[in-house]
């Protein structure tokens, strides 16, 4: 009966000693779990706002260039349209946009 009341005494002794330990790994615990948490949601937004900045300049160089594309493209189109629209042969016309083809680098034309 002396042993037992002298085990649960010392186990009282070990928690009363080690509660100040015990709260301090708690609260290190927790904050070392909040700043995980802070972190990665950090690094998400970081990640995301660099996608959002590399897409933006991706689309707006190619649209740059397509647009750039599109205006040579309306230039030739309507310097050959005087002569294309003056002429009815069609040997003529097809001698007419082999030249052009050959001038400006075009593989092939597509009328729409």
């Amino acid at each position: 009966m002396g042993s037992t009341n002298h085990t649960t005494k010392r186990k009282k002794k070990f928690f009363r000693r080690n509660r100040l330990g015990i709260a301090a790994f708690v609260v290190l615990l927790i904050g070392v779990v909040c700043g995980g948490l802070q972190y990665s949601d950090f690094v998400s937004r970081t990640i995301y706002k660099e996608s959002v900045s590399h897409l933006t300049e991706v689309f707006h160089q190619s649209n740059n260039l397509l647009s750039e594309l599109a205006d040579k493209n309306l230039t030739y189109l309507h310097m050959w349209s005087e002569y294309l629209t003056n002429t009815s042969d069609e040997s003529e016309i097809r001698e007419y946009i082999d030249k052009a083809q050959e001038e400006a680098g075009f593989l092939s034309f597509y009328f729409l």
